[in-house]
Formats: structure tokens, C-alpha cells, sequence
């Protein structure tokens, strides 16, 4: 049997002639079901667990059946208090453009993709919406995983269909109108921090380094760091290359291969690591999947 132990970041390969992926995170009780990230893409999340999501600085309590949405470029986490599955709807805003400037494009898609208006954050069983817009997610994710012939153009339609009934209820925000608790001064150094650790994890990296990026003192950006992702950014660093050594040991590289290119200069150290964050060796963890 295939291991279950994936990770939506390191399994989003870019689709050139049709963006968008579907990632189910099976997630524990009480641990970080998705790790602080941002990206470029659009996000829906359909939630079957209980627990908390932050985005840009703002907390949501969130439990079975509710759905979230998270806008380009928004920095967001999870934490989990039972267990349970989240389902990751991610897809480009290239997708839904249109080719002429008619009124979609000029007053919706134009809107959200320059983030003069973003999608709401949670939407729960209370709003009148809710039924028809999980109905549609529920008909992307079996369509994703189906065989049929122009599952794509049902998909798009109901992308289109999920913005129909967002902006005919006025649910679609002006960023006036979302507020976050951090500083965006703060949220752009803990952003920028984070993506320096994706283009430079497999070196040999330090506090000193991410900070002299941000151009703080390491002591403002640790502090900073884990106020808004609840780690520090060595423990941040140390646990995206434990994600990044998954895809290395899938594709077959060896444990000792795997290490190094991910960043580890210390392979016993690696060893344990993973082990203490999937309660399995690298090589136990791949005989599972090869």
C-alpha cells in the first residue's frame, strides 16, 4: 500500500494548459495541519476537522463542512484539534481569464487577481450560499479524479459558477473591508523569509542569512516569525526540508542523497527528524512508496 505521507506544497507540479490541483491533507489532532505558506494561486479549502486558520494575521475558529477561501498571496497556517481531512482546491487566476475586456473581466476576474477585491475567508452552513457552493466543490473533486473527456470544462464552470453567487450576494470584499492583527510591515518580512527558504533550502543557510535579507536584526525576524507562524524560522526551515526530502526519496533517491540536496549536512540529524515528524525512517518511509 502507497504511504499516505504527502504534502500539498511539495506536490504542486505547474500545469501549464490547465492549472488547478486538487491535495487532500489528512491531518491529526492537535498538530499543524497546513504549515505557513503563501503563493500566487487562488485556494478553497473544504474542511472536515476542527481546529483554527490564520490568514494574514486574522484567526478563524473552523469545524466539519466549512469552507475557506484563501486569496493570491496571502500568507495562511492551520492548526488541527481532532482529526480529519482538508481538502486544497488550488488554481491560477490565468484560468479564468477571458480574452476580451468585457465585464467579467474588467469588474470581477481583473479585480480579484490585482486583490482590489478578494474572496471572503470562511463560509459556513449558516450562509445562504453554502449548499450550492459545496455542491460545486464536491462535483470539482470528482470530476478531478475522473477519466471522463472535458472534465475541464465543467471544471472551469464551476469556478465561474462559485464567483457567480460570491458577487451576485455581495459576498466579495474590498481589501478595506479585511483586517489583519500583524502589521503589514511584519507579514511582508515573514513572507519574503519564507520564500527565500523555497529557492535556498538546499543550502547552508542561517538566521544571519534570512535576516541580512530582510534587512532586521535576527532577533526582530525569530520574534516576528514565530509570533505570526507559531515557529522559529531554523524550525520552519528544518520542517519545509523534511517536506521537500518526500519527493526525493519518492522519485528514489537514497537516504544519504536525500539528505544533502535538501539542505542536511548532518545525515543522522535527518534521520531523526523525519522520523520525529512522520514516526517512520527515511527508508521505511520509502519502501512504502517504491
Amino acid at each position: 500500500m502507497k504511504s499516505k505521507i504527502k504534502s500539498y506544497e511539495t506536490r504542486l507540479e505547474k500545469c501549464t494548459n490547465f492549472p488547478f490541483y486538487i491535495y487532500k491533507v489528512d491531518c491529526k489532532a492537535n498538530t499543524i495541519g497546513i504549515y505557513a505558506h503563501w503563493h500566487e494561486e487562488a485556494e478553497i479549502l473544504y474542511i472536515n476537522c476542527r481546529g483554527t486558520i490564520e490568514i494574514e494575521g486574522t484567526s478563524f475558529d473552523i469545524k466539519e463542512n466549512d469552507i475557506v477561501f484563501i486569496n493570491k498571496e496571502q500568507l495562511h497556517l492551520a492548526n488541527v484539534q481532532s482529526d480529519g481531512m482538508i481538502y486544497a482546491i488550488v488554481f491560477d487566476y490565468n484560468l479564468i481569464d477571458f480574452n476580451s475586456n468585457d465585464f467579467c473581466q474588467i469588474n470581477i476576474i481583473e479585480p480579484l487577481k490585482s486583490k482590489k477585491m478578494l474572496f471572503p475567508s470562511v463560509i459556513n452552513s449558516q450562509n445562504n450560499q453554502y449548499e450550492q457552493i459545496k455542491a460545486k466543490l464536491f462535483e470539482m473533486v470528482s470530476l478531478y479524479y475522473s477519466d471522463i473527456p472535458g472534465k475541464q470544462l465543467k471544471i472551469k464552470c464551476n469556478i465561474y459558477e462559485i464567483l457567480f453567487l460570491l458577487y451576485s450576494s455581495n459576498m466579495l470584499l474590498i481589501p478595506t473591508e479585511a483586517k489583519g492583527t500583524y502589521d503589514l510591515n511584519q507579514l511582508s518580512y515573514v513572507k519574503a523569509t519564507i520564500y527565500y527558504m523555497e529557492n535556498n533550502y538546499n543550502k547552508q543557510i542561517t538566521i544571519d542569512d534570512m535576516a541580512k535579507n530582510v534587512s532586521i536584526s535576527k532577533f526582530h525576524l525569530i520574534k516576528i516569525f514565530k509570533q505570526i507562524t507559531g515557529v522559529t524560522p531554523i524550525i520552519y526551515l528544518r520542517d519545509f526540508r523534511i517536506e521537500q526530502s518526500v519527493k526525493c526519496l519518492s522519485e528514489g533517491c537514497t537516504v544519504t542523497q536525500t539528505a544533502f540536496m535538501c539542505g542536511f549536512n548532518n545525515l543522522s540529524y535527518f534521520i531523526r527528524a523525519f522520523k520525529e515528524r512522520f514516526n517512520m525512517s527515511p527508508k521505511e518511509f520509502q519502501k512504502t512508496v517504491l
